[in-house]
């Protein structure tokens, strides 16, 4: 495999970051430095094999070779690391048996909710919007509304299959509280951020992922310089370890990817039916996508 050098990088740098302003000239400078220091990696990604996934996303997406400058789910890893993690979660694809290998212009249904409330459903897809936070995002859509995301991306080690979230972001329309209290309702007490993030847990098991890590707020990738100071709205900590996360240094948390199941026993009386329709509806859930999920083809349709 040829490794790339400045005949090949140049006209890269100008495509990702057009223009001759100072900030574009600098920019263009980072990508042609982080480029030569990192060419048998770069080389992966301008020449990769035909039929991967890989090859797929950078025909539709050559420019996430931009991440030699931007940063990638983590605001602390290094160039190399953010493609190494790039082309790991396209080869961790490669080797699923489920159908995740689909178009940045399709999306994947992975349960239709209609019957518990109006136009629900689970969608995965790859909005451009969260390509710097994961290669996948999972959603809650009211009919073609997207109410809240999670964007994660998968590496497999030796230990095993890995799910990493970059990014979780609910709207800040009008009527959202409005709209989350009664999805809160309908979900027998699941706030809409956390039924996202069990529907999540759910697709982790079924792929059989080992490891379920969240980027800490302090390593956030909005946190990278290149965003110089890009204000966020909510502390990723605070998420996370309100969902039984627990820190793995200053980068990451933990969670856990068995279902989040309290004793009954342990809740108050009034409480315990309304847990219990919890449990049976997230459990239903999970037979269901388990059933969809090897026979699922994308589809299109609108998003508002």
């Amino acid at each position: 495999m040829t490794q790339p050098g400045l005949v090949t990088l140049f006209p890269l740098a100008r495509r990702f970051f057009p223009g001759n302003s100072p900030g574009a000239i600098a920019l263009q400078v980072r990508f042609l430095r982080a480029g030569l220091q990192e060419r048998q990696i770069v080389a992966q990604m301008l020449s990769p094999v035909p039929g991967t996934a890989l090859h797929g996303i950078m025909s539709e997406r050559p420019h996430l070779l931009g991440a030699l400058v931007w940063p990638y789910q983590c605001a602390t890893w290094a160039a190399g690391e953010r493609l190494r993690r790039l082309i790991g979660h396209y080869a961790a694809l490669d080797g699923l048996a489920a159908p995740l290998k689909f178009s940045v212009e399709d999306r994947l249904v992975l349960a239709d909710l209609d019957s518990v409330h109006p136009g629900m459903k689970l969608v995965l897809d790859q909005p451009e919007w969260f390509l710097r936070e994961g290669g996948l995002t999972l959603n809650l859509f009211l009919d073609s509304f997207r109410a809240y995301s999670v964007a994660f991306s998968l590496f497999r080690t030796d230990a095993g299959l890995t799910a990493t979230i970059g990014g979780i972001q609910g709207r800040n329309r009008e009527d959202m509280l409005d709209t989350y209290r009664d999805l809160t309702r309908t979900l027998h007490g699941l706030r809409p951020r956390d039924f996202l993030i069990e529907a999540l847990r759910i697709l982790c098991r079924l792929l059989q992922v080992t490891d379920l890590h969240a980027v800490s707020e302090a390593a956030r990738h909005h946190r990278h310089p290149y965003f110089k100071g890009m204000p966020t709205s909510q502390n990723y900590d605070t998420i996370w370890l309100d969902r039984g996360g627990v820190p793995q240094g200053a980068d990451f948390y933990a969670l856990p990817v068995a279902p989040d199941r309290r004793d009954l026993a342990d809740l108050k009386p009034g409480k315990r039916p309304m847990y219990r329709r919890r449990f049976d509806f997230l459990d239903g859930l999970e037979a269901d996508i388990a059933l969809r999920l090897p026979t699922l083809r994308p589809v299109r349709f609108a998003d508002s």
